[in-house]
């Protein structure tokens, strides 16, 4: 019986081993054009592909370092005072072709760039070798286009048309090293398209580099501040078994190890930070991407990068005083950046901002009282009280401000839970008086479960110790004092609950209606495993979020979250994956045109 076991899979495996097998496509699948055709024809013609794809042996001289090498080889030259130019002077070059310039058929000029430094080379044919046919010469510089990466060497000089700038007299002809099989578009005459071909963009829009070089300067300038009082940057699980720290709806998966397990992608890293400091770290911080399974718009896409710090023994005088120092580091270090020319674009600083100066501060209750009391002509008029003990008092505030949004025509929010309808008030009547930089403090208790909370004496409300920078109208960065005491979490956990259950209603004048828990969109669990955490003693801690996308757009002066992410929002990430971009580019372009008006439900990035 063995034997025939044997046998047989030795049979099976040789039938397999000479049948013949599929082979993968060779050839190009998505459709072509005849100029691309025509291309590839043209590099054929010139030298085998293979040729034009080499392998680099030696590291090249990097265009950053070109000034240098040639003031060392000019003090070189003094020194020995030699005519003679210096061994020094003749240098490799890596570079992708910005720009071509013919004078005739013998002289040419290529501007090329590393990506980060612009330089010039200059071809004669009267600089290359004796045995160099003229023909061959001409044929090159005839297939060189915009976007080839060409290696080249030659000697150093200073441009005469460009005053300190030192370029590069080839000595050799050029190589092609990777070529570029289309035409590089100038500028932007088709955004929605090059939107899914942002490898392009990069190519012709110099804002979306700026963009993405100011997302690395914010990024690094927040990593050397912490680091300089001795936090510790940690990563944290980005999947997991729950969804908590915020209030939205996450993303679902499930793994083939675990295919009884719903799995969560992280809406924020809080609790996991939080239980590191109760694991005694010390001050911590995380820069990494976060999910929410919301809208897409103007300044919301479904994955975002969030920076977090906690830090013990801090409160929210700390905090602020934090905030404002970070900026103040990045504003420097952008303004370097750009004086440096790391930066191509000076940082865009709104001209009524002055991030030194006196910084607005709003209460939440009171300005809302304010506001309130103006329009409706009543200067008797009493905010209702936040503090919610039974279901009944429940039902009686959502009344009241359900009542108020449809007295003040503002619309009422999806799922209008007594969080919903104060952000919405807050959204809608405290935000536009955000200007130039201010700060709203002290938010109602229910808006910030996981922060503490005390009695204000001015309104004699539970309110939140907490605290939201906006600049502009637009809100950057959340703060508040971490809930430390395990009894009081968990009731502030389950009151959350609670807060689910009623829902105001445009449809229902009497202003509620009774739902299922999941009201909110996501399904509200009490984690019991982050407050057993508790149990083991968190210290007083102050705790910070910032949407670094946000901060992008200030600094960039972008109005659009896609304009600051490499590869744009979602609906481009998607599209990307179609396949052939061409082929997706009405819908693409019904998809974007939504996305300036589209109305998210999405809550603040930072809650």
């Amino acid at each position: 019986m063995r034997r025939y076991v044997v046998r047989r899979a030795a049979n099976s495996i040789r039938k397999y081993a000479t049948a013949p097998q599929p082979q993968p496509p060779t050839q190009r699948s998505s459709p072509t054009t005849a100029e691309y055709e025509k291309r590839v024809e043209d590099l054929k013609e010139y030298a085998p592909l293979r040729r034009l794809y080499p392998r680099i042996l030696s590291n090249p001289t990097e265009l950053s370092t070109l000034p240098d090498r040639y003031n060392a080889s000019i003090n070189l030259q003094q020194r020995q005072q030699s005519d003679e130019p210096s061994p020094v002077h003749s240098v490799y070059v890596h570079g992708r072709i910005e720009k071509l310039a013919h004078l005739g058929s013998n002289l040419h000029f290529i501007h090329i760039t590393d990506g980060k430094t612009h330089t010039q080379v200059t071809a004669s044919y009267s600089s290359m070798p004796e045995f160099l046919l003229k023909d061959d010469f001409r044929n090159l510089h005839k297939l060189l286009r915009v976007g080839d990466h060409i290696r080249v060497r030659g000697t150093l000089h200073e441009v005469e048309r460009m005053p300190g700038t030192i370029g590069l007299r080839a000595n050799q002809l050029p190589e092609i090293i990777a070529p570029s099989l289309h035409l590089i578009p100038k500028g932007i005459a088709k955004k929605e398209a090059l939107a899914r071909r942002r490898h392009v963009a990069m190519m012709t829009d110099p804002q979306l580099t700026n963009a993405i070089r100011i997302r690395h300067i914010i990024q690094q300038t927040m990593r050397s501040y912490f680091d300089g009082f001795r936090f510790t940057e940690v990563n944290t699980p980005i999947l997991g078994f729950g969804a908590s720290g915020a209030a939205a709806r996450s993303f679902r998966t499930i793994a083939t190890e675990m295919t009884n397990v719903d799995l969560r992608l992280r809406i924020a890293p809080e609790l996991f930070l939080k239980r590191m400091i109760v694991g005694d770290i010390g001050p911590v911080y995380e820069i990494g991407p976060a999910f929410r399974n919301e809208g897409v718009d103007a300044t919301h896409n479904p994955e975002f990068t969030m920076c977090e710090f906690y830090e013990p023994h801090a409160n929210k005088k700390v905090l602020i005083s934090r905030t404002r120092n970070i900026l103040v580091r990045i504003v420097k270090a952008l303004r370097k950046a750009h004086s440096e020319g790391i930066l191509k674009e000076p940082p865009h600083i709104p001209e009524n901002i002055n991030f030194d100066g006196q910084w607005k501060t709003l209460e939440f209750i009171p300005t809302l009282e304010s506001v309130i009391g103006e329009r409706l002509d009543n200067p008797n008029f009493k905010f209702p009280m936040i503090a919610v003990k039974t279901r009944a008092e429940l039902r009686s505030t959502v009344t009241a401000l359900t009542t108020l949004h449809l007295f003040l025509k503002l619309p009422l929010p999806t799922n209008a839970t007594l969080p919903r309808l104060l952000d919405s008030l807050g959204s809608h009547l405290i935000e536009p008086l955000c200007d130039n930089i201010t700060w709203i403090v002290n938010h109602p208790v229910v808006m910030s479960p996981l922060a503490k909370s005390f009695r204000c004496s001015k309104t004699e409300q539970y309110v939140a110790a907490r605290a939201e920078l906006y600049i502009n109208g637009v809100e950057l960065m959340n703060c508040y004092e971490e809930e430390n005491s395990p009894f009081d979490q968990r009731k502030k956990l389950v009151e959350q609950q609670l807060l689910r259950t009623v829902v105001g209603s445009d449809v229902h004048w009497d202003g509620f209606e009774d739902v299922e828990p999941q009201a909110d969109g996501e399904e509200f669990q009490v984690d019991e495993n982050y407050l057993e955490a508790l149990e083991w003693g968190l210290p007083p801690t102050g705790g910070w979020g910032c949407g670094i996308d946000r901060l992008v757009m200030l600094f960039s002066g972008q109005k659009r979250i896609a304009d600051v992410l490499p590869f744009g929002s979602l609906r481009n990430v998607v599209t990307m994956g179609k396949g052939h971009p061409d082929a997706v580019f009405e819908t693409q372009r019904k998809d974007d045109s939504k996305d300036d008006s589209a109305e998210s439900g999405h809550q603040s990035a930072l809650e």
